[in-house]
């Protein structure tokens, strides 16, 4: 299998790239920052690195000068992937430092996809070694691409502060709308939805009716089908949740990431295909709303793990959960 390294001090960002790559067949190992991805390369030759540049220890261009000058590493090709520094001339910076290409985040999951499959079959016969330029040279326009993005952020905080001190302005404004204004307004607003749903024929409902209830499936029943092979299981969990703990074979799905997730992982599914999804909080039914957009993409055996993760476990079932190092 196909090894790639990834970089990224965004814990999100990190789930996002490794469940695309995985999505594709490749193993993946993931770090934190530049110092880790070099300690894990060294380790374990990877056959491609892909990595962030903003990160704290040592950044991707940092990581990228150790890379190239190293006789172990210098070969493996190396993607800068980065969301922060989009200048034409920080691409220009990166390219010289010999990395094979530089993507600005986000990239569709095929195209980031088929990027990678180019610089694999590439090889090693063309990735580059770190130039021979001269240090101070290299050392001169590091400086210069961090001044400029010192710089950018120097501005957008002048801009936030700004529109800070807008705001006592704003504030004096809207209170001096008296309390007629705002209940003539109130009122020309339902004066014209009435209006509106008797001229339409069908109407707008003021309160729309709710889906029915998605059913629900008892621990036992759902390890009748994960046993067999024949249900898939979801976490609705947001990721740190379910890097601690979940069940052994799930498919993340948070709510904030079902679009890329669906592609990832569902897209090619059956949509008889049986799936239970798991994972609430107090506060929000995750597990609900992940299962209403399933239903809605066509899905048409869908149900909520009755008791979540808690029923699994006290039922003895399979589970992945993280060690404390």
């Amino acid at each position: 299998m196909t090894k790639i390294l990834i970089a990224d001090d965004n814990s999100q960002n990190l789930y996002l790239l490794e469940s695309i790559l995985k999505g594709y067949g490749y193993g993946v190992t993931s770090a934190r920052n530049g110092a880790e991805a070099l300690k894990l390369a060294r380790q374990n030759r990877p056959d491609l690195i892909i990595t962030d540049i903003f990160m704290p220890v040592m950044d991707g261009f940092a990581l990228c000068r150790e890379w190239k000058a190293d006789e172990r590493l210098k070969y493996i090709p190396l993607i800068f992937y980065t969301a922060t520094y989009t200048d034409p001339r920080d691409e220009q910076f990166a390219l010289s430092l010999g990395a094979e290409r530089f993507l600005i985040k986000p990239q569709e999951p095929e195209a980031l996809a088929e990027v990678v499959r180019q610089v694999l079959e590439e090889g090693a016969e063309k990735a580059t070694e770190k130039p021979f330029a001269d240090e101070s040279e290299t050392l001169l326009q590091y400086n210069e691409v961090l001044f400029r993005k010192l710089e950018q952020k120097v501005v957008q905080l002048e801009e936030a502060r700004a529109d800070l001190q807008k705001i006592p302005a704003a504030l004096a404004r809207a209170s001096q709308v008296s309390l007629f204004d705002s209940l003539l307004v109130i009122g020309m607003g339902v004066l014209l939805a009435i209006i509106f749903n008797i001229s339409n024929p069908h109407g707008i409902p003021l309160i729309p009716d709710r889906p029915d209830p998605v059913p629900s499936i008892s621990a036992s029943a759902a390890m009748e089908g994960y046993r067999q092979g024949q249900t898939l299981i979801v976490d609705a969990m947001p990721n740190n949740f379910f890097q601690l703990r979940h069940i052994k074979g799930a498919v993340n799905m948070p709510p904030a990431l079902f679009d890329i997730m669906y592609l990832v992982s569902l897209s090619e599914e059956d949509k008889d295909q049986k799936i239970v999804v798991y994972g609430n909080t107090i506060s929000r039914p995750y597990d609900l709303e992940i299962a209403d957009k399933l239903l809605l993409r066509g899905y048409t055996d869908v149900k909520v793990l009755d008791g979540g993760l808690h029923a699994w476990e006290v039922n003895g079932y399979p589970v992945d959960e993280r060690v404390s190092r």
